[in-house]
């Protein structure tokens, strides 16, 4: 996937004479506003693009409390430091999310289709 992620990036580039960065920034922008659609407009799931690498790396932040209210947003000091024994009450942790390849594939070539591709 990465491979091709580059190249794709590195072809538009020449092709319609934008910048990679700019090829970047929006894939990356469309990717992460499929994700937190794909899991219910959740606002703490974020996503890089490696700029070198072309790797998507996709995950959830959540804030450590005593008391958990809401699971999707926070996890226990308990359960934080099974995951990391450094962390303390009020920081955050980070999850990783499975980045299906098909899911990003679709979203790829939408952005290729629609936003890239589209003047102005």
């Amino acid at each position: 996937m990465t491979k091709e992620l580059c190249h794709v990036i590195e072809q538009i580039s020449r092709e319609k004479g934008i910048s990679k960065e700019t090829l970047v920034e929006a894939l990356e922008s469309a990717l992460l506003s499929a994700m937190r659609k794909k899991y219910g407009g959740r606002t703490n799931i974020h996503l890089t693009i490696d700029r070198t690498k072309c790797e998507i790396t996709a995950f959830e932040t959540k804030k450590i409390v005593a008391d958990v209210v809401d699971p999707l947003e926070e996890i226990s000091i308990a359960e934080a430091v099974k995951i990391d024994a450094d962390k303390k009450e009020g920081e955050t942790i980070d999850f990783p999310l499975e980045a299906l390849s098909t899911f990003f594939t679709v979203c790829k070539r939408e952005v290729n289709e629609q936003r890239l591709l589209t003047p102005g």
